[in-house]
């Protein structure tokens, strides 16, 4: 059985799925920063934090579990330096799913992908029988219309 784009797309998807990478929280990013701050601007915070610069941040780009954007309290903070390690630990798992990418865009069927990689044999897609029929998808049109859509025929196309 060949394996098409489709195929190797929804492989990489479920190992990925099956990592159980530990996500991190934003108030785990916000700790992580106020301790990248000085003592004094410690005290600040502790204090007044809305009196400190903000950063406007991504947090799904370090790792973390929030998929929207955020405003952190930066302080004085070496942002750099802080979100270092947070950025190594994402960098090594994009890096890890895009070799596993490159691995599994080499196999062209689904025997040489199950003969290079053993381990992950149980995410290779199931051998097809052949069909004598397809299965038809019955009242397409009538559920649409269900859902609100209309439909419009023109007087050119009647």
């Amino acid at each position: 059985m060949k394996l098409t784009k489709y195929h190797k797309e929804a492989i990489v998807r479920a190992i990925s799925a099956d990592i159980k990478r530990p996500l991190v929280t934003l108030e785990q990013l916000q700790a992580a920063i106020v301790k990248g701050m000085s003592p004094g601007t410690k005290r600040i915070y502790a204090k007044t934090p809305s009196a400190l610069k903000e950063k406007h941040c991504y947090p799904k780009e370090y790792g973390c579990q929030e998929k929207y954007n955020h405003v952190f309290i930066v302080g004085d903070a070496d942002m750099a330096a802080v979100l270092k390690p947070f950025n190594d630990v994402e960098n090594k798992y994009k890096k890890a799913l895009q070799d596993l990418t490159a691995a599994i865009e080499a196999c062209s069927t689904r025997k040489m992908f199950i003969d290079r990689f053993p381990e992950f044999s149980k995410y290779a897609p199931s051998e097809h029988t052949t069909c004598s029929t397809l299965p038809a998808i019955s009242n397409v049109v009538a559920s649409l219309v269900e859902v609100g859509w209309v439909q419009t025929i023109s007087k050119g196309e009647a």
